[in-house]
């Protein structure tokens, strides 16, 4: 199976939301939150968060780059 798909048994798999699904929710629930510092971001920052905005798919890598920019911000 893909590494990406909830199921590993990488260590990162249980750090990263677990399922497909909860990393979408959880993709979802940070984009919302960073609505308001949309002014303060950088072209790279805003472009991620438009495009994780409605994601149907999210990797653990995109969700942790998408934890590192709420860190920066909240």
């Amino acid at each position: 199976m893909d590494s990406e798909d909830g199921m590993s048994y990488h260590p990162l798999t249980s750090e990263s939301g677990g399922t497909q699904k909860d990393r979408c929710d959880e993709a979802h629930t940070i984009c919302r939150l960073l609505e308001e510092f949309h002014d303060l971001m950088s072209d790279k920052e805003k472009g991620f968060i438009e495009q994780m905005t409605d994601c149907d798919y999210c990797t653990t890598k995109q969700l942790f780059y998408l934890r590192d920019i709420k860190d920066r911000y909240l």
